[in-house]
């Protein structure tokens, strides 16, 4: 009695179910990086609403807001101030915002070590978008996703997290309306210049002024979303934006955290990053 005949796939038929595999794969590719960027950009909101509620403690706490620092720290400077200022300032007047919420953001023991240089080198997972990177740390400096509402320009004295000189905000000096003034939001930077560039300097311990723009924004300039250019070494970025596409996150200073176009009217814009000229903007204007 012979045998069965025993039949194999042919070369064909083995193409074909190659090429189904192919196609199911590169239409579900776009899905599931849809589903991750939704992820990302949730736990991108949920790092803001954390930092919002370090500002509101931090407020409970001293009756204002953190103070925004003051001078850019070259690499020999072992307390982040400048050297060459007329007062070699402590921590808390020289330091970022950033620094001064750590208390209130599970980073009580990092805010009290007496090691300058150990303090920046800790990336604070807070501190980070997963939709542009992992916590990183470049040159011994933690580094840092979101900035500060400086207002509508740097030295304009509008914003929400001033320079220390300037003196600290507190709510009731938020005019507009603490609902649609920005607090802190997501920050355009050139992603492929991290160690390069001035985004080299967006240590979350830098104060963010004279020159560094790195834990602040403005919003006299329209946002937009990141961009690569590895020859861009010399242009601080001072805008917002953030690695999402079409808008980014923003935190306002009623602890509520939305979602901005990038195609947002700049007036509009401006008007959102100035506490106290009169002209609120309605959340659904932004």
């Amino acid at each position: 009695m012979s045998s069965p005949h025993k039949r194999g796939f042919t070369l064909i038929e083995f193409l074909v179910v190659v090429m189904i595999i192919a196609v199911l794969i590169a239409l579900l590719l776009p899905a599931i990086q849809k589903i991750r960027e939704a992820a990302a950009r949730m736990k991108c909101q949920n790092n803001l609403k954390q930092i919002a509620l370090g500002f509101h403690s931090h407020h409970c706490s001293a009756t204002r807001f953190p103070y925004g620092g003051w001078h850019v720290h070259p690499a020999s400077a072992p307390d982040c101030a400048d050297p060459y200022a007329p007062t070699h300032r402590a921590r808390e007047e020289s330091w970022s915002w950033a620094y001064h919420i750590l208390p209130f953001i599970e980073q009580d023991a990092l805010h009290k070590n007496t090691d300058p240089a150990f303090v920046r080198s800790v990336p604070v997972k807070t501190y980070f978008c997963p939709s542009r990177r992992a916590p990183m740390t470049i040159n011994g400096n933690a580094k840092i996703d979101f900035a500060a509402n400086a207002g509508s320009m740097d030295t304009g004295g509008n914003g929400v997290v001033m320079q220390t000189p300037l003196g600290a905000i507190r709510l009731n000096e938020i005019t507009d309306g603490t609902s649609c003034t920005v607090l802190v939001g997501e920050k355009q930077m050139n992603t492929a210049a991290f160690g390069v560039s001035r985004d080299d300097n967006e240590s979350y311990c830098t104060p963010g002024w004279n020159g560094d723009w790195e834990v602040y924004r403005w919003g006299a300039a329209a946002p937009a979303p990141d961009f690569k250019n590895p020859n861009d070494t010399s242009t601080a970025v001072q805008v917002f934006g953030s690695a999402h596409p079409n808008g980014f996150n923003v935190a306002f200073c009623d602890g509520s955290v939305r979602c901005i176009r990038y195609t947002v009217n700049l007036t509009i814009w401006t008007r959102a990053c100035v506490r106290n000229d009169n002209q609120s903007v309605s959340p659904n204007d932004l």
